[in-house]
């Protein structure tokens, strides 16, 4: 039997309220260390703190964390452990997973068992000297946290809770090496004994590439300085370089290399095996759209959940994927995590529909643990053009017969076209109207409802329209609008609004305390018994079959043939929803729609929706941006949400 899910109110209720992108916020410290001053923060409440397994005694969070002379934004919490043999106890503590991967440079490698992240060989102390390190799991609503016990013991590192800080003090990294190329030009010689001298020695050619050999891993940042720098938690220990190209500068327990000819940051990679960073600047390496992106990964990361990267082929073309697989639930395999649409302002009732921010801002407000970009909209008016629908309530309508998704807490999932029809009738006289668009900022001249979900008020999108406000099944106010942006008219709590646009043949017909009948159907009608859907277009796949038809769903020629960064949902044969992300190949274009088909069914996919794409593309999974730099992200209007239930009763930790 499948328990009971609580409704989206409840569960945003369970935020942090902390979002960080990909690349770790830092704050360069006195070389002391952190200031003293930080430690006089008390940490914030527990009472939010709901974990997944859960941990009886939450002893502490935060979102700072001091690494030797480096202020880091990463959340982190602290409980108390028991040993269920021994019965002694001792506190722990865990750290979100993109913490620790950005501290030891470690990518995470393919796993199986959601419970446990293995680190890649974790260099120690010397080159070669290397152990395998396996981390314990814990889920939040929005962060997955990894036990920083063992990789505490592998660096030698003291740990202390000071309020909302935690500090790492970890021996600095030893610079073993210093690797340039092309090397420096040499200096001419002396001219031998009555021989004119030579022409001035010639430049050193520019930088290629950069490689600091190091004994274990270290954290490293940029600097402030107007030429590049980057500073790393390091000592020297190999011989500095005399290169006019490269400034090295040790500064105690930190080492900071400035580039004076440099004319951009230079893309920086953390190797392991032996541990190492690589500096490129070279103009044909672009920086990565995708900083994650290396070999193809499968990443057991929560419970029925696994994060994809992989490299797909169609002919002479290899596109990128991030994707996010989930089990969909069933009666023998309930689900902790369900999906929901979420949106900008869904819990800001008089701002309402309007308006855009970034996926990353947008999870944080609504506390999911995972999102995918939704629907279109209007970038300059910020309104949805699309369905929306959620927990059995309309939040925006379809347009245009478009492609939608529909589902329930069930594990049902259904793809279709969907066509709203409302019809309004006047009493006693019986004249009907269409109502064309519900909530929606598809304008067109006719009929359009707006309810409460739109927000607290209606703003005029056009000059001269007619708005006629019911309450019940009365008609209570009647008011010509004046220009559009004009004078916002109040959207009745318990009713809806009518505007009329440019169809004053129906504006006339109102009167006041007149009797309205609104009636509504959904096309298809098996389509009306899902509480949740989303839609966007155009519909991909179904029963395993191309049904891409663009023109039916009324997009452009040019919109089809386009090749961009690609979004889509959809479902498997073996009962899997997949969010998929297609990133344009390195150094080239994106995808077309006919592409993004094949790709899907390379996957498994049966039926399938395109949702918005090109600079809106955007997978995020527990506090980051997993598919591109978040820089190059623009902003959205909604997305589908994954949230976090947590368990009804403890579970063993791994």
């Amino acid at each position: 039997m499948v328990r009971s899910l609580p409704r989206l109110s409840a569960l945003i209720l369970l935020s942090l309220g902390f979002t960080a992108d990909i690349s770790v916020s830092r704050h360069t410290l006195a070389q002391g260390g952190c200031e003293p001053t930080l430690r006089s923060r008390t940490a914030p409440a527990l009472t939010d703190l709901v974990t997944y397994p859960q941990v009886p005694h939450v002893l502490g969070q935060g979102q700072r964390v001091c690494w030797n002379q480096t202020l880091l934004e990463l959340p982190w919490f602290q409980w108390q452990d028991t040993n269920l043999a021994s019965g002694a106890t001792a506190p722990r503590i865990a750290l979100v997973d993109w913490g620790i991967s950005q501290l030891t440079g470690s990518a995470f490698p393919s796993s199986n068992n959601w419970q446990t992240q293995p680190l890649g060989p974790f260099p120690l102390g010397t080159q070669g000297n290397t152990q395998p390190l396996t981390l314990g799991v814990h889920l939040t609503p929005q962060y997955r946290y990894l036990d920083l016990a063992p990789l505490a013991q592998t660096l030698g590192a003291t740990v202390q809770v000071e309020g909302d800080l935690l500090r790492l003090t970890v021996p600095p990294a030893q610079i073993l090496a210093l690797d340039i190329s092309p090397p420096r030009t040499p200096i001419a010689p002396p001219p031998a004994p009555g021989t004119p001298p030579p022409d001035i020695t010639p430049p050193s050619p520019a930088l290629d590439t950069l490689v600091i050999g190091l004994d274990r891993p270290t954290p490293w940042h940029w600097g402030t300085a107007a030429s590049p720098s980057l500073a790393l938690e390091a000592t020297a220990t190999a011989p500095l370089p005399q290169d006019p190209r490269l400034t090295v500068t040790p500064r105690g327990n930190q080492v900071v290399l400035e580039f004076p000819q440099a004319t951009r940051r230079p893309q920086v990679t953390a190797l392991t095996d032996p541990p190492r960073l690589q500096i490129d600047f070279r103009e044909t390496v672009p920086a990565p759209a995708n900083p994650g992106l290396g070999p193809d990964r499968a990443i057991a990361w929560g419970p029925g959940l696994t994060w994809h990267q992989e490299t797909l082929t169609l002919g002479s073309d290899r596109f990128p994927l991030q994707y996010l697989a989930l089990d969909l639930p069933r009666p023998d395999r309930p689900s902790p995590l369900v999906l929901r649409p979420v949106w900008v302002g869904q819990d800001r009732g008089d701002r309402g529909l309007v308006g855009i921010s970034p996926l990353l801002q947008l999870a944080q407000q609504t506390g999911v643990l995972a999102a995918i970009n939704g629907t279109y909209f209007n970038r300059n008016t910020q309104m949805p053009l699309g369905a929306i629908r959620a927990d059995g309530q309309w939040i925006s309508g379809p347009i245009l017969n478009r492609g939608v998704m529909a589902w329930d807490d069930t594990g049902s999932v259904a793809f279709g076209h969907a066509l709203l029809t409302e019809t309004v009738t006047l009493n006693p006289a019986g004249v009907s109207f269409p109502v064309l668009h519900l909530n929606s900022g598809y304008v067109k001249a006719g009929l359009s409802r707006y309810t409460a979900a739109w927000g607290a008020t209606y703003t005029p999108l056009t000059d001269n329209e007619t708005a006629v406000a019911v309450v019940g099944d009365r008609v209570q106010q009647i008011q010509r609008l004046g220009v559009a942006q004009g004078q916002s008219f109040p959207i009745p709590a318990q009713g809806y609004l009518l505007v009329a646009r440019s169809y004053q043949t129906a504006a006339n017909q109102f009167a006041l305390q007149q009797t309205v009948t609104l009636r509504q159907a959904l096309t298809p009608p098996d389509l009306s018994g899902y509480p949740h859907m989303l839609g966007a277009g155009p519909l991909l796949l179904q029963g395993g079959r191309s049904v891409l038809d663009g023109s039916a769903e009324q997009f452009s020629a040019a919109f089809l043939t386009q090749k961009a960064y690609r979004s889509a949902v959809g479902t498997t044969a073996s009962g899997q929803l997949l969010w998929v992300t297609v990133q344009p190949q390195p150094g080239g274009s994106g995808s077309t729609l006919a592409q993004l088909v094949t790709l899907l069914q390379s996957l498994g996919v049966t039926d399938a929706l395109n949702l918005d794409g090109g600079s809106s593309t955007s997978l995020y999974l527990g506090g980051q941006l997993v598919n591109r730099n978040p820089r190059t992200a623009a902003r959205v209007h909604n997305g589908l949400g994954l949230f976090l239930v947590p368990a009804p009763s403890p579970i063993a930790d791994p």
